[in-house]
């Protein structure tokens, strides 16, 4: 491989280490705006995730409250009946402080065989009484007021004891004492078959123990309940969120179709956009563990910035093109100028080896006999004490006291005079003078080496 292909090739190799560190460069610069962006997006996702999230505990918290209001209406007056809980119920602002819930509505105990007397007496609304229940149960739990009745009227007389969803969550907050939260149902009094629950709270007879489990079926009075539909519940959530989050609700720990609570997309049968950031929250309210998903919504990736990702990413391919043609044009320039020397070198090596040019010094070297050491001895040259001046001579020169030093040549017997006249009278240290030129010219070419 000739000098020229070598340097071509290296310069090609440099092109590519360039090109190469300067993308890797733009990879790198590029990830840690990427990162950067990440973390500022998943911060602001954060935030805004913290306050949907307790806006959905207080909601869940503020039928809680009302529940214990009542509870605690009952305490003050144990004579309190069906009509003053319902004035009770009737003069608070459900939709304001309640958002989700249905109404407030109590519920009494009755054994099979005492319910003859609860058909004697009137309803609230002045009907007959109609109870729905199973033949079979023989503890009952009725509802017997429920406020506002309008929104109501379907579930007066209803035995919360005969479907076993209900019924759980009723002997569950009489043996803990504590508000409890039933698993997803459907009310009765909701025509659009919307995913509800019941909120349930005991209320018991002052006085009586309520340490055990026992004790607490045995003081019971009556049970205190809040329906309520988790999309009216978590609307307002949403609406809070201003677009910026989509909310998912399951009942359990578990995301499936079948313990969605709510659901405003129906993203398990239409799917979900790919979205940058999520987030999975448990709360435990009531005995039931609820688990909030909550994703960015494409309004919410709008608001980031990704101005620096691009910045970063074009000027890092800017400067690696310019870095890429910078040394594409010094080493083209590099190359052009090797190349231009090497045709100088060749195209003066080719004049100084042809015949015509040797010995062009030969008339100009020749000496006299008489002429003086100073002006016939040959020129010194400094040099290093290991420098060599090679004399030769050739056949052009022969019988003339001609001596010179001499480079290399390609042309056959020919050797070129490269130093001016060396011919004169011998020198104190002994460089060849005219008696040794005129001997040497009548013999055969010699060579020789004078150190100096």
């Amino acid at each position: 491989m000739d000098a020229g292909a070598r340097s071509t090739r290296t310069l090609a190799a440099w092109i590519l280490v360039v090109f190469a560190a300067g993308l890797g460069a733009t990879w790198a610069l590029s990830e840690a705006a990427t990162e950067r962006f990440r973390r500022e997006g998943q911060y602001r996702f954060m935030r805004a995730n913290d306050r949907l999230i307790a806006d959905a505990q207080r909601r869940l918290t503020l039928p809680i409250f009302g529940l214990s209001g009542a509870r605690a209406a009952f305490a003050a007056n144990p004579a309190m009946g069906r009509e003053g809980f319902a004035r009770y119920v009737n003069g608070r602002d459900l939709a304001r402080e309640f958002p989700g819930g249905r109404g407030i509505g109590f519920v009494e105990r009755f054994a099979r065989k005492d319910l003859p007397t609860l058909l004697s007496q009137p309803r609230a609304d002045g009907l007959p009484w109609e109870v729905h229940t199973t033949p079979t149960a023989d503890e009952l739990f009725i509802i017997t007021v429920i406020e506002p009745l309008d929104a109501n009227r379907a579930s007066l007389g209803f035995d919360l004891g005969s479907e076993p969803t209900r019924r759980a969550a009723l002997e569950r907050a009489i043996d803990t004492g504590e508000a409890t939260l039933s698993a997803p149902l459907v009310l009765l009094q909701d025509e659009a078959k919307r995913r509800a629950m019941l909120l349930v709270l005991p209320v018991f007879r002052p006085g009586l123990p309520t340490r055990s489990a026992v004790e607490r079926r045995a003081a019971l009075r009556g049970l205190v309940f809040a329906p309520i539909i988790v999309q009216e519940l978590f609307q307002g959530t949403l609406q809070a969120a201003d677009g910026q989050l989509d909310l998912d609700i399951y009942d359990g720990d578990q995301p499936s179709e079948s313990t969605a609570l709510y659901d405003p997309d129906f993203h398990f049968q239409t799917g979900t956009h790919p979205a940058l950031f999520e987030a999975d929250t448990t709360l435990t309210l009531g005995g039931r563990t609820l688990l909030f998903h909550t994703r960015s919504t494409p309004q919410f990736e709008a608001t980031l910035s990704h101005g620096e990702v691009r910045t970063v990413r074009l000027a890092g391919a800017a400067l690696t093109l310019l870095l890429v043609t910078v040394v594409f044009l010094l080493g083209h320039g590099r190359l052009a100028a090797l190349q231009l020397a090497r045709d100088m070198t060749a195209t003066c090596v080719k004049r100084s080896c042809a015949p015509s040019s040797c010995c062009a010094n030969t008339k100009r070297s020749r000496a006299p006999s008489g002429t003086s050491s100073s002006s016939a001895r040959p020129t010194r040259r400094a040099a290093s004490p290991t420098s060599t001046t090679s004399w030769s001579r050739s056949a052009a020169t022969r019988g003339k006291s001609c001596w010179g030093r001499t480079t290399g040549c390609s042309t056959p017997g020919c050797t070129r005079a490269s130093s001016g006249p060396r011919c004169g009278a011998p020198s104190a240290r002994g460089r060849p003078g005219a008696a040794r030129c005129a001997t040497a010219a009548r013999t055969a070419p010699i060579t020789g080496s004078t150190r100096w």
